[in-house]
């Protein structure tokens, strides 16, 4: 294989890895579950993430803390955060960062106690 062929072969490989950032129309409500990487996350049901208009929203396993984010048409990520007061009266911060990826989001969620990947399908 000549020097160009195994360029332009690279070249096309890694260009198939990258995230799709032309998702169309990411507004709706998107499943998923979330998959520790390390600590404690909270695995135990389905997360949803909704986005609607210029709001989102994500609940960690559908429960009670709702991180919240604004979303506008030119960004490629979904970032929604949510600092509570933790014990000692210390900031607990809860963050999520997703990105398009063809018809799906996959997203990371970070606390201080857990970090989890998810991947999220439209419903």
């Amino acid at each position: 294989m000549d020097k160009r062929t195994f360029l332009l072969s690279s070249f096309l490989v890694l260009s198939a890895c990258g995230p799709d950032l032309a998702m169309p129309d990411p507004y709706g409500t998107w499943f998923g579950t979330l998959q520790t990487d390390e600590g404690f996350c909270p695995t135990n049901s389905p997360s949803t993430l909704r986005i609607y208009g210029q709001d989102m929203v994500f609940a960690a396993a559908n429960g009670p803390l709702i991180l919240h984010g604004k979303h506008l048409k030119k960004d490629t990520h979904f970032i929604l955060s949510l600092t509570q007061q933790g014990m000692d009266n210390q900031p607990f911060h809860m963050l999520f960062n997703g990105w398009p990826d063809g018809a799906t989001i996959k997203g990371v969620y970070a606390t201080p106690r857990c970090r989890a990947h998810i991947t999220l399908r439209r419903w």
